[in-house]
């Protein structure tokens, strides 16, 4: 048997004895080698099925890596059980909080499904269509013998994701260690039952920062057991999104920010305290410059007045790098604690968390090597207001009021959201397509979200960029069976034209046409 096992696809050969069928190929193809033919290194346990040969529809098998905020949380109560996330009121929502080292206060939440819809009929499908697409492709059409849809504790550090993952039954707990973590033991087993030996990734969101540990964790195997990489709308080098949850819980309300009663922004500044998640997601040193992009817009800006004057005599009046980023967030000067209902002033973080944080994308920008022979797939949403740059200024609050009259007035920090059209209201395009295509097996292609949004058509951003069907076709005609060259309407391989005005400033480094 081949150690480094380059490819999936092998050509037929002899096994007898130590004579084994020699590697042909790796085009990435169902039915690359010329004779239709691949080779399963693997099927099942019993040494009488370890060489087979696939003669027809030889794809592989996958794996779903949901984004932060997918994968239901819930928790015993004594007659049943509590659906912690998506919390139906505020108050559940606070038995997610962790500890100051990121570790959760509770250690019997457990998982074991994504969400396919939520709060309907207000927030609507998420992963709704996909996974039923995911049964259909095995069912109906035969173009994979097995998949897995994997829900995490999208709360921990991705360390203690992929070390834990103790399913029973039906749950899975992140929060107890085990010798078999639930995502590295599935994606073994989908590899030894899949037709090409092999497991196609594809990960939405944070999903994708778990992807790219779990090819560090696994060294060498990661290309024995995964042929391809599908990014979807992957925050890789963070978003400044995670600046304004972490700080002041913007855009964190459920149902609908304009009626949050499930989850109160104040809520979710306080989960994001000790939230390791969160902190992968605030902007790298790569989102700055990087071997696959450069942004030069700031993510932070002051205006000119009494309460931002300390700010800009030590950072000026933009802040535009990861160091001064690193300063202001540990900057304690102006800020409230972190629990505070003054959601407005920015909140203080958690030291040692941020640490954590900035060594993981050391780790995972671009020091992460792509395994050897695996392809990589980016995608990015494109056209929806996308926070890029979050502007302080000085306001007034009322220092001494009779009734409802104020007598006197004194400054107050305030913040202003500056939207980006070059994003998919989460993740803005430069860090999607973070990685360089200087590699032949790294790809880049754009989701035109503004395009895609018309009467017939729901508005789709950030959470639900799989509900557009597009891009669903996309990822089984053009990436997994290779059937179809031309591109779906919306899908394009160059940035989608437009004309607004509300643009991020960013360099997507060459080769790009």
């Amino acid at each position: 048997w081949w150690g480094d096992k380059r490819g999936p696809y092998y050509s037929p050969g002899v096994y007898s004895g130590n004579v084994f069928p020699s590697p042909n190929n790796l085009l990435g193809k169902g039915n690359s080698v010329s004779d239709g033919v691949s080779f399963n290194p693997w099927l099942g346990s019993d040494p009488s099925q370890k060489f087979k040969l696939c003669v027809e529809s030889c794809y592989s098998n996958m794996m779903f890596l949901p984004g932060l905020e997918a994968s239901r949380l819930y928790r015993p109560d004594g007659s049943g059980e509590d659906q912690l996330w998506e919390p139906n009121v505020d108050s559940v929502a606070k038995d997610l909080f962790l500890d100051e080292t990121g570790k959760s206060i509770h250690n019997d939440i457990y998982t074991r499904d994504v969400i396919d819809n939520a709060y309907l009929p207000i927030e609507g499908n998420i992963y709704k269509s996909f996974l039923s697409d995911l049964e259909r492709w095995k069912n109906a059409d035969g173009l994979i013998f097995d998949y897995v849809v994997a829900p995490y504790d999208w709360r921990l550090s991705l360390d203690d994701i992929l070390n834990s993952g103790k399913k029973t039954g039906e749950n899975i707990s992140y929060t107890e260690s085990t010798s078999s973590p639930y995502i590295i033991q599935e994606l073994r087993r989908l590899a030894g039952t899949s037709k090409s030996g092999k497991v196609t990734l594809i990960a939405h969101s944070n999903g994708g920062l778990v992807v790219k540990a779990l090819t560090d964790k696994l060294g060498t195997e990661a290309s024995e057991l995964i042929d391809r990489i599908v990014f979807v709308a992957v925050p890789q080098s963070g978003t400044p999104q995670a600046i304004g949850a972490i700080l002041h819980g913007y855009n964190q309300g459920l149902p609908v920010n304009w009626f949050p009663f499930t989850f109160k922004p104040k809520t979710a500044r306080t989960l994001a305290q000790n939230m390791s998640s969160a902190y992968n997601l605030l902007p790298s040193d790569a989102y700055f410059s990087s071997k696959g992009n450069s942004v030069t817009s700031p993510v932070i800006a002051f205006e000119e007045g009494a309460s931002t004057d300390p700010f800009i005599d030590k950072y000026g009046k933009e802040i535009d790098t990861s160091t001064e980023l690193h300063n202001f967030l540990l900057d304690n000067d102006g800020k409230v604690a972190f629990d505070s209902s003054d959601i407005v002033s920015p909140s203080s973080v958690n030291p040692g968390l941020l640490a954590y944080g900035e060594n993981t994308h050391q780790a995972l920008d671009d020091n992460w090597s792509v395994p050897v022979g695996v392809f990589v797939y980016q995608i990015a949403g494109f056209g929806e207001e996308t926070l890029g740059t979050i502007k302080y200024w000085t306001g007034k609050t009322c220092l001494n009021s009779l009734g409802y009259i104020c007598l006197a007035y004194g400054p107050k920090l305030e913040y202003t959201p500056e939207l980006v059209v070059d994003g998919d209201g989460t993740v803005v395009a430069p860090s999607a397509l973070a990685m360089s295509t200087t590699l032949p097996n790294v790809s880049r292609w754009w989701v035109d979200l503004r395009r895609y949004d018309t009467f017939f058509n729901l508005a789709r951003k950030h959470a639900d960029i799989l509900e557009v069907p597009q891009l669903r076709d996309f990822i089984k005609d053009n990436i997994l069976t290779q059937s179809v060259t031309a591109l779906p309407n919306y899908l394009s391989v160059s940035e989608p034209p437009t004309t607004s005005e509300k643009r991020l400033r960013y360099f997507l480094h060459s080769p790009l046409a």
